[in-house]
């Protein structure tokens, strides 16, 4: 089952917005949201500055940033625009 229902690239292809879809569910019933997403993402790759232990590795080693936008949206900027 698909989280996201769409996404959006920035001109420069650095920022990649998505949109969650709407209705998903944790397992006991809250509803998800983008917010669950990017903390998600933050305790996988702790993007502080000044942690060399925060440093992204392997698949997230493009990413610069994880942000939450609002509920149904999320962003990801990367340093480099990704080779898709």
């Amino acid at each position: 089952m698909a989280l996201i229902t769409d996404y959006e690239v920035s001109e420069d292809d650095l920022t990649w917005t998505f949109t969650v879809k709407d209705g998903m569910k944790f397992t006991k019933g809250n509803p998800i949201t983008a917010k669950d997403i990017v903390a998600t993402f933050k305790t996988l790759v702790p993007f502080e500055e000044g942690d060399p232990l925060a440093v992204p590795k392997g698949h997230y080693a493009q990413f610069k940033s994880v942000d939450y936008i609002d509920d149904s949206h999320f962003s990801i900027t990367t340093y480099e625009p990704l080779l898709l």
